[in-house]
């Protein structure tokens, strides 16, 4: 078909169970926000968090009667130029949870200190870091009820010692990267670094793109370790990215990549090379997860896309997994896998597509169309060469065969026509010779060739019958016409035809037409 195409895999929606032990995915059932909003209910001296966006109601109320109790509430997020910059086919900034996020940070202001960075795009949240029953979690879904909801999203459920190494990042984020601050409703105002915060160190499970990139580096490590088989989720993808070109050589070395994806038009490009390499290659409309699994029980979990913006420019988090905590994320991907919507096929005949709606990307757009088991097209009439000839003709194939329609069985119908007598022409004579008897009175002549004579002395006369030949000019039957620049035989119903076809056989006309208008 030479396009690529997404086909139906999967319709309706699947099961989900929103929590295995301390991973969650997203769901109508909300466990994940519930649980971070109990622990910011039962928090008792700080609450830390960073968002890309934030626009979810309930997470607003206890954050502010976390405030008003007396916990000291810290929040990151991204600029407000960054966030109105965003990518038409994000649906999550749309205009309305754009508009619900200013006006949450405007409701928050003046009981929380709020600090913002264009580079922004981590999600966590951490409360009572320096107690020992420390909390954290971190999230691939922004604080919002679309995210937290509907999306295909992930988050971890932090151990306090994940969540005491998380909060050296947050801390070295809030007070040595930050930009501007929230210091009254609607005022962001520029700041200066503070100086005294100093780096964070790689310790443990959790990583991060700043200042060192090791959250890129364990992603390597996991995708290097695959033995068998991987699985990655991710919302963004992008061709020219180092671990995509490591995933596409990895694949074409034999492992079994099933990559998992928002049908979005900026990655198909890389979901396209993946494809084409050998990747299974499966699409969700509202993924936007980050997540990688493989076959030696090794996992992370992550904010990050896998795009260059990502790992060189933002500030991402993300959770190395082992053994149980593994296991249970690659069994909530296992069900992604199983119920996912449509699947990836690079370059597709009919014969593998499915008899259902599906989705071509070409020349840079997504069309919808649909494949019918059955199909009639009425094609427009042919006019036929000649009038004893009307079942061989085929439809002139580039004027008349509309290639669009795409179905298992397509019949073409159309009726070929007769041609006619038209346009400046006349009718074709020919000459004949003809034998006609005529009276003609002679003279009686004897033996010697002298003429006998009456009575009166006068030459004796007598009439005879004798044949004389005559050339005239006659039409043809049926008539034969000079019509354009040959000869046609015009017949005026099908008892004239075999006549017709006579005349073609003696070489006098080369086709036969219709007359009529």
């Amino acid at each position: 078909m030479g396009c690529p195409v997404w086909i139906p895999e999967h319709s309706g929606n699947f099961p989900k169970q929103e929590k295995l032990g301390q991973i969650y995915q997203s769901g109508e059932e909300r466990y994940c926000i519930r649980d971070i909003i109990t622990a910011i209910k039962q928090a008792k001296d700080t609450v830390m968090l960073i968002s890309f966006l934030l626009a979810e109601t309930k997470l607003e109320q206890a954050l502010l009667q976390a405030a008003q109790r007396g916990v000291k509430v810290y929040i990151l997020t991204a600029s407000e130029n960054k966030l109105e910059t965003q990518p038409d086919d994000d649906d999550e900034f749309g205009k309305k949870v754009l508009k619900q996020h200013k006006i949450m940070l405007n409701t928050l202001a003046g009981h929380v200190l709020l600090r913002s960075a264009p580079n922004f795009h981590a999600k966590l949240v951490l409360l009572d870091v320096k107690e020992p029953t420390a909390q954290g979690f971190l999230l691939t879904a922004n604080l919002t009820t679309d995210a937290l909801e509907r999306n295909e999203e992930l988050a971890v459920r932090l151990n306090p010692e994940e969540a005491i190494i998380a909060y050296n990042y947050l801390r070295w984020a809030f007070w040595e990267v930050a930009e501007h601050e929230l210091q009254e409703k609607g005022r962001l105002a520029a700041i200066n670094p503070l100086g005294k915060v100093t780096n964070p160190q790689v310790d443990g499970s959790f990583f991060a793109t700043k200042p060192d990139n090791t959250l890129q580096l364990q992603v390597e490590k996991i995708i290097q370790n695959a033995d068998k088989f991987l699985t990655i989720s991710s919302f963004g993808w992008e061709s020219d990215f180092s671990l995509v070109k490591l995933l596409l050589e990895k694949i074409k070395n034999g492992l079994q990549v099933t990559v998992l994806g928002r049908i979005r038009l900026k990655a198909m490009p890389a979901l396209f090379d993946l494809a084409k390499a050998g990747a299974t290659v499966l699409g969700f409309r509202w993924l936007h997860a980050k997540a990688i699994w493989n076959d030696q029980r090794e996992a992370i979990v992550m904010s990050a896309n896998f795009e260059k913006q990502s790992f060189e420019h933002s500030l991402e988090f993300g959770l190395y997994l082992q053994n149980d905590r593994a296991d249970s994320l690659g069994q909530i991907l296992s069900s992604w896998k199983q119920y996912a919507p449509y699947r990836l096929l690079y370059d597709p005949k009919l014969g593998d597509l499915p008899v259902d709606e599906v989705i071509f990307w070409k020349k840079g757009e997504f069309n919808k169309d649909k494949i019918k088991k059955f199909m009639n097209q009425t094609l427009d009439n042919v006019i036929a060469k000649s009038a004893d000839n009307l079942e061989s003709i085929m439809p002139n194939d580039k004027e008349n065969l509309d290639k669009t329609i795409l179905a298992y069985e397509l019949v073409y119908r159309w009726q070929v026509v007769a041609p006619r007598l038209k346009g400046k022409h006349y009718e074709i004579k020919y000459t004949i010779e003809e034998t006609l008897q005529k009276e003609e009175t002679f003279v009686i002549k004897d033996k010697d060739g002298k003429p006998i004579k009456d009575k009166n002395g006068k030459p004796k006369k007598e009439k005879r019958m004798i044949d004389k030949k005559v050339k005239k000019q006659v039409y043809y039957q049926p008539p034969v016409h000079q019509m354009d620049n040959h000869k046609v035989v015009v017949i005026g119903n099908i008892a004239e035809l075999a006549s017709a076809q006579k005349l073609i056989e003696q070489g006098i006309a080369e086709t036969i037409v219709v007359r009529g208008s």
